[in-house]
């Protein structure tokens, strides 16, 4: 398979440098090969099912997709409604709403024809009825908000609504030319000081991410980078840690561009992109959804040939 990699515009992620450290081959087929797999247009059969598998979740990821969707929406719900009275609603049952109607369109196949509508792992094992499935899910959102709102979540979602700011996710920051996005909760402001808060659960990049916090209030909210705070919230105990407290902004920028500059390593001098380029990594197949695409590819060397990727 060959990608000219022009067509996949470049951006720097702990994501995505997740996926670069943890299988190469994974990341070839999530960052590139899927890419567009959603346009039933123009996308060819190979890309089509790599889409299918990359927009797949298991029931944890998607649970904790969906309390973060719903803690956002919840904090900033009275500037969606624009001062209007807008009746209380708790984070599980927000949640709970939520997935019923993801659900629906999950049973529908939806998640084939928008990229945006997401679909579970499990509602594709053999003898798992969809029920079950969605009752499981129920139970984990009512768990995971309990935690949360006995934790950090009640006191925040009584901040004054003058005090929070609105933050984008993605957001997107600009190191120079270098495209970066991190993917924050909410953002307030508290006397001269701006806290934006993300669920951070990498083993590293704690630095790397609470930069670009910095670098995104500098350029469009004239913050300085003292006056910058990022926490963490720990699902576990609802309870919130501050990130970056021993932050080294220049080493930290270092490992940015690094990183940025490894990956882009991966593109040949002719500008393409060769599967071959990107090793599978042995041992870490358990949970991987590209698993069984990844080992027909190595039985057959002439897909590329079939995909008509060039």
């Amino acid at each position: 398979m060959i990608l000219c990699a022009a067509d996949f515009p470049f951006s720097w992620s702990l994501r995505r440098r997740h996926y670069w450290n943890s299988c190469r081959r994974r990341y070839f087929y999530y960052y590139y090969a899927a890419r567009g797999g959603h346009d039933t247009d123009v996308a060819d059969p190979v890309r089509r099912e790599l889409h299918e598998l990359k927009m797949r979740f298991t029931v944890p990821r998607y649970v904790n997709a969906l309390l973060d969707s719903a803690m956002r929406s919840l904090f900033y719900r009275r500037f969606e409604a624009e001062d209007e009275e807008v009746p209380s609603e708790s984070l599980a049952d927000f949640a709970i709403r939520q997935m019923r109607r993801e659900f629906a369109a999950m049973l529908k196949g939806e998640f084939r024809r928008d990229h945006r509508k997401p679909m579970l792992d499990e509602l594709f094992t053999p003898g798992v009825s969809a029920g079950e499935v969605a009752s499981e899910l129920a139970d984990r959102i009512s768990s995971g908000a309990r935690r949360l709102e006995s934790g950090i979540w009640r006191e925040w979602n009584s901040i004054p609504f003058v005090q929070r700011r609105r933050i984008d996710a993605p957001l997107e920051v600009k190191l120079n030319e270098l495209s970066c996005y991190c993917m924050p909760l909410f953002a307030l402001k508290t006397g001269r000081e701006l806290w934006i808060v993300e669920n951070f659960n990498r083993a590293s990049g704690e630095d790397e991410l609470v930069t670009l916090h910095k670098f995104h209030a500098l350029n469009q909210h004239r913050c300085p980078p003292g006056a910058v705070r990022s926490f963490s919230i720990d699902r576990n105990t609802g309870e919130l840690a501050e990130l970056g407290k021993n932050l080294n902004l220049s080493a930290a920028i270092r490992s940015i561009r690094s990183d940025a500059d490894e990956m882009q390593g991966a593109v040949r001098p002719d500008g393409t992109l060769h599967e071959r380029d990107f090793p599978p990594a042995c041992g870490r197949c358990g949970s991987c959804r590209f698993r069984t695409f990844c080992r027909r590819d190595q039985e057959t060397p002439d897909i590329a040939a079939s995909a008509n990727f060039i």
